[in-house]
């Protein structure tokens, strides 16, 4: 999967560091080092995530919860 040249938007969020968005896929780093993808997720859920009260609970109701496949990454999405 090509990532690279992803810019990162940083969270200020006790589990999620960072997120981006690229062709209907949510990409998340989370501040214990793993990093996913959640295929077919619109451009409007992740400029919430930026502008929620909490981004782990609007990634969980309405990502996780919503039934986005996803996969975990080998490798972080936002390095180059």
């Amino acid at each position: 999967m090509e990532t690279s040249k992803l810019p990162p938007v940083y969270l200020s969020s006790s589990t999620i560091d960072a997120v981006g968005w690229k062709l209907n896929r949510l990409f998340v780093r989370f501040k214990f080092g793993a990093s996913y993808v959640y295929d077919k997720v619109p451009f409007a859920y992740f400029i919430s995530l930026q502008e929620v009260e909490s981004a782990g609970k609007f990634l969980h109701n309405y990502v996780k919860k919503g039934g986005f496949r996803y996969t975990k990454l080998d490798s972080d999405p936002f390095s180059a």
